[in-house]
């Protein structure tokens, strides 16, 4: 029963960014099947012994977030109130809370950052030479196979393919890519570290596939995260100047690319302008389409103001703006279940960055990076329940507690004062 539950636990990691591509249904996608049916053997084979006492400050945050979330609920119910509430509790008591107990227990750490990456690397190879290149040379169309509700039909100026991968939409895939994506790009060069051809085939496999998203998002996020990670983690160390002494190679060669890379923007052609300027555009929030970000959320800014402490009710955002709703989870659950949902999701939110910060471990730098980046895509979607950036968590527990049972077992004992 063990390996079974272990399995579908790995099942649910490899699976995570196939959020659409044979999905059951709306609510089942084929992470969330493997997630619930681990879970119900899980309980089980536990005995309905689970240990709470494992919780930290930031799950108690976020089950009181979670209660706010239903306060509100039923304050101003709505025909929708009880899909969302499901839709928190599964995705943060469930799919987070138990399912971190789960991996915690059961799956090694390196099985879990091995199974992460070969998903990563498999759903890169998938974008470029199974997506892309057919589909963009040869017209064909894989996504037509994928058993999608919804066609795959973005093209960036309608002529460029983007990527989708198994994903929902390609800004859904950048939002992989810069979260578990990044994990996985970083396990796969430490296990190719002796196989440097391999290792920078991988690497360029991953950066074309992100790039291949187009998603003004993930173009953003990922630098983000980088650069507020490095500042958590080496700021004094920057402000000194000491990583330029420590590395004078790298910070030089990465200065003259930047500069390059500006120069070389600057200089560009009136064509390749004519390309690049509803991407820069959108990057620099100068969108001004009525269904753009910018548009959005002054609208969901303005819907806050009338209940901003208790919000609409959670499912009243669409009927709200008569359209697809918000593309900000933060302004989302403010004008759904208001202020005293925010600010407990906020919470959890910098106390788990700043654990993943605080914990000495292996990877700590690309575990930070990429939940930064999670939390910037967050305020570009709504969908909270893509599992990208909890399962980065249930990462980063999986590893450093394994770290920290080590570090127990290599103390010496105490000498016994009686002897």
């Amino acid at each position: 029963m063990t390996a079974i539950v272990r399995f579908l636990a790995c099942s649910y990691l490899f699976f995570a960014s196939w959020t659409e591509a044979f999905a059951l249904g709306p609510w089942m996608p084929l992470p969330n099947l493997f997630g619930f049916l681990a879970l119900a053997l899980f309980l089980p084979l536990k005995g309905g012994r689970l240990t709470f006492g494992a919780l930290r400050m930031e799950d108690f945050l976020l089950l009181l977030l979670v209660c706010a979330v239903t306060f509100a609920a039923l304050v101003h119910p709505n025909d929708k109130t009880l899909n969302y509430l499901l839709a928190y509790f599964a995705t943060f008591f469930l799919l987070y809370l138990l399912m971190k107990q789960v991996f915690v227990s059961l799956v090694p750490p390196e099985t879990a950052l091995g199974v992460n990456a070969a998903a990563v690397m498999l759903t890169a190879f998938f974008v470029v030479f199974v997506e892309f290149i057919p589909k963009a040379f040869l017209g064909f169309d894989v996504q037509q196979f994928t058993l999608r509700s919804v066609a795959a039909d973005a093209a960036y100026l309608g002529i460029i393919p983007r990527a989708y991968g198994f994903s929902t939409e390609p800004t859904n895939l950048g939002f992989y890519f810069d979260t578990l994506g990044l994990v996985g790009l970083w396990h796969f060069r430490a296990w190719t570290k002796d196989r440097r051809l391999l290792r920078r085939a991988g690497s360029t496999l991953f950066a074309v596939a992100w790039l291949l998203t187009l998603s003004a998002a993930a173009m953003v996020a990922l630098p983000f995260g980088l650069v507020l990670a490095a500042l958590l983690l080496h700021g004094k160390e920057i402000l000194s100047l000491r990583l330029l002494r420590r590395w004078p190679g790298r910070v030089i060669a990465a200065g003259v690319l930047a500069a390059g890379m500006a120069m070389a923007l600057h200089s560009a052609s009136d064509g390749l302008e004519d390309y690049a300027t509803p991407l820069v555009y959108k990057i620099l929030l100068h969108d001004t389409d009525a269904d753009g970000r910018p548009e959005k959320w002054k609208r969901d800014l303005a819907l806050i103001e009338k209940r901003p402490l208790l919000g609409q009710g959670p499912g009243a955002s669409a009927a709200l703006s008569g359209s697809e709703g918000s593309v900000n989870w933060y302004l989302f659950m403010t004008l759904e279940s208001g202020l005293i949902s925010l600010l407990p999701a906020l919470l959890f939110l910098l106390v788990s960055l700043g654990r993943i910060v605080r914990t000495p471990f292996r990877g700590r730098y690309v575990f930070a990076a990429g939940f930064s980046a999670g939390i910037l895509h967050l305020a570009t979607v709504s969908r909270f329940y893509d599992p990208f950036p909890w399962l980065l968590l249930i990462l980063f527990f999986t590893v450093s507690e394994a770290g920290r049972l080590r570090a127990r077992q290599t103390i010496p004992p105490a000498p016994d004062s009686a002897s």
